[in-house]
């Protein structure tokens, strides 16, 4: 979690490092798709404060999960 946290919070991913996270934290997928999901519905959403995901911040989270699904990362 200490190296997916440095990752996460350096704004930069590739897209095998986030298919590394994805298999290393079975709800790492899932919290990232919640992320987008509110997103799009406008919702101000965030994981907990102390988790790395809350600290690299909602909309490059959600940036982040959408350049992984679209091959862009």
């Amino acid at each position: 979690m200490v190296e997916l946290g440095r990752l996460l919070e350096s704004g930069w991913a590739s897209r095998r490092d986030v298919a590394r996270a994805a298999t290393a934290l079975p709800g790492f997928v899932d919290l990232l798709v919640a992320q987008v999901d509110a997103l799009h519905r406008g919702a101000n959403w965030q994981p907990g404060a102390d988790s790395a995901l809350a600290r690299l911040g909602f909309r490059r989270t959600a940036e982040l999960l959408e350049e992984f699904l679209t091959g862009r990362a």
